[in-house]
């Protein structure tokens, strides 16, 4: 049995009859929780800053502006989850690329690009593309959409921080590769907040060293302090670490995990 509201009434449905409820709802019934899930996974060429965009389901904006930061020389991907109720049936999604940049050569140029695109666990063809301007690029995922190849894995930073004076940054390496921009941890330690943040790509068979670098250490004196926290890291579905480990200045946190592919 569910409750379901019809204009200003409450009905009361069972096994396909509904009876009128008594009296006149007051207060609307809870937002449905989000079904559904648009996983992004994106890369830049990043150049006095970082690519900006936005997504669009069906013509209609999901979530706020985001932010790439792995680099596209690490052939790999930023992953953004973005959560929601949308019909069965194939879908348009619109990656808006919106802070396009150049300085008259390849090393400084701000480009952004789209390596796939996941819709309920299914990565759909076709959903790969450049944008060396600021544009727009449409895909289609869901229904009867060819399905493509995912990346085989998916590395997951757990962290927070002390800010002081500005938020404390990071930088992920993979085998001493740089892979990604500085980038801002707003999670807060004191609040016992953790943030997630993910990237994707094919690593390769065996075991490899993930280094989540402090980059921007400051301290002005009686608890004025920017720290870093990592609580692990997981890589498809495993989880590495034991603890948190405490980076009170710049360093670096450092993990060995294992993959299969």
């Amino acid at each position: 049995a569910v409750w379901q509201e019809n204009t200003s009434k409450l009905w009361w449905k069972w096994d396909g009859t509904t009876w009128p409820g008594a009296g006149t709802a007051t207060s609307p019934l809870p937002a449905a929780k989000p079904d559904d899930t648009l996983t992004i996974r994106v890369q830049e060429t990043a150049w006095q800053g970082d690519a900006k965009f936005n997504v669009k389901m069906d013509g209609v904006q999901v979530g706020g502006t985001l932010t790439a930061s792995a680099l596209k020389a690490s052939n790999d991907s930023n992953v953004f989850v973005l959560k929601g109720n949308w019909a069965s049936g194939a879908h348009n999604v619109q990656i808006q690329f919106i802070n396009d940049a150049y300085g008259g050569s390849a090393t400084t140029d701000r480009n952004l690009y789209v390596n796939s695109i996941d819709y309920n666990g299914k990565t759909y063809a076709n959903t790969a593309a450049a944008l060396m301007g600021n544009s727009t690029k449409s895909f289609t995922v869901g229904g009867n959409t060819t399905v493509g190849a995912a990346p085989y894995d998916t590395l997951t930073l757990h962290l927070s921080q002390d800010a002081y004076s500005g938020n404390a940054q990071f930088v992920l390496t993979i085998d001493g590769k740089t892979i990604s921009t500085p980038q801002d941890v707003t999670a807060l330690h004191s609040a016992g907040a953790w943030q997630d943040v993910s990237f994707s790509g094919n690593f390769g068979a065996g075991t490899h060293t993930v280094g989540v670098q402090f980059t921007n250490d400051a301290y002005g004196g009686s608890g004025n302090d920017r720290n870093l926290y990592v609580n692990g890291v997981d890589c498809n579905g495993t989880h590495y670490g034991s603890g948190v480990t405490s980076l009170y200045s710049n360093g670096t946190a450092t993990f060995t995990i294992t993959t299969q592919h």
